[in-house]
């Protein structure tokens, strides 16, 4: 159905993922308490490791946000690494609230 409303808008829907996705990668990438995993190649999931997970799931959450998902659950060597993602359905204001989150956070 979802394909069918969104038709031959398909591939700027991908590209602003991809944008989005790089973008935030980026902005975590520069704090110092985190570090990004992936290389440059990644659509819109890549995983960032954090000096205190707990801490950045728990202020995340404190501010509304759902994000990171807690690879070690499923990876036991992803040790204190979140995989994040981004989708049409973030804004650049999304993104840039929750850089300044994980700022406050210092995880």
């Amino acid at each position: 159905v979802y394909l069918s409303i969104i038709g031959n808008r398909i591939s700027d829907i991908a590209e602003n993922c991809l944008t989005k996705a790089h973008y935030l990668a980026e902005r975590i990438n520069e704090i110092d308490d985190y570090q990004l995993l992936n290389d440059a190649h990644f659509y819109n999931e890549f995983v960032i490791k954090c000096k205190n997970k707990s801490k950045t799931l728990q202020d995340l959450k404190e501010n509304g946000i759902v994000a990171g998902y807690d690879l070690e659950n499923d990876f036991s060597s992803l040790k204190d690494c979140l995989l994040f993602c981004v989708t049409e359905m973030n804004s650049f204001e999304d993104i840039d609230f929750l850089i300044d989150v994980l700022k406050n956070t210092k995880g």
